[in-house]
């Protein structure tokens, strides 16, 4: 992700909606949806404001009632002439916030990242391994390494014993290319590791100490994990 920002960085020619809403109680809907009526009524006798106003925050309201929250605060930014609506769940609280402008209010974010740095994320099992990168509520898969699948045949004797050794190689080469390539990112304020106690216990072991001293949690996950999941277990 190098500009976060960059699809909502533009000038547009009609006026847009910034809004930052707090957190709330969790899966309740009426906090918010309050939120967003009294910003209605404070806008309503401006109008070219209150007619953006009400134009955006009509499908504001709309993903408000199609939505289960988690009582965390978050940021829309809609602009419908150009089919723009953006939805980012925010590490941090700031209050209630509505502008609207020929371009999106983005200052907040931008402090916010400076705040809270992206973080990787690695989902494994025993012979597969799958990296994130997490930032303000954006979840983007950036690498993965799986290499040949081995098939399991019915041999027994040397046969079998050299199918295991080329299947445990095979794991560790995986396993060992995402470790190296976590441990040669550029920047790495924080790791996360998901996966099975095993194979979460095999990985930290193959990765160098300053990269074990950033990781700031592990969770179980199974490796087909969504990224959209994968931003709901981690609080980057």
């Amino acid at each position: 992700m190098n500009d976060p920002f960059a699809r909502l960085s533009g000038r547009f020619p009609e006026l847009a909606l910034s809004l930052y809403l707090p957190a709330g109680p969790a899966l309740d809907r009426r906090f918010h949806h309050a939120f967003v009526k009294d910003l209605e009524r404070e806008w309503k006798d401006d109008v070219e404001c209150g007619s953006a106003a009400q134009r955006e925050l009509a499908d504001v309201k709309r993903y408000l009632d199609q939505t289960q929250f988690a009582g965390r605060p978050l940021a829309i930014f809609a602009y419908k002439p150009a089919g723009l609506f953006e939805v980012r769940v925010l590490p941090e609280d700031l209050g209630t916030i509505l502008k609207l402008d020929h371009r999106f209010h983005l200052d907040p974010l931008r402090e916010l990242l400076r705040r809270h740095p992206p973080a990787l994320v690695a989902v494994l099992d025993k012979e597969r391994a799958r990296v994130f990168e997490v930032q303000l509520g954006q979840c983007q898969e950036v690498a993965e390494f799986e290499g040949e699948s081995v098939k399991k045949h019915k041999q027994g004797g040397w046969a079998a014993e050299r199918l295991q050794r080329h299947e445990e190689e095979l794991a560790h080469s995986n396993l060992k290319a995402a470790a190296d390539w976590i441990a040669g990112y550029r920047k790495l304020p924080s790791l996360y590791i998901g996966g099975p106690p095993e194979a979460r216990a095999n990985f930290k072991r193959l990765l160098p100490k300053r990269v074990r001293d950033v990781v700031a949690g592990e969770f179980s996950a199974r490796i087909t994990i969504a990224p959209g999941e994968v931003c709901e277990r981690i609080p980057a």
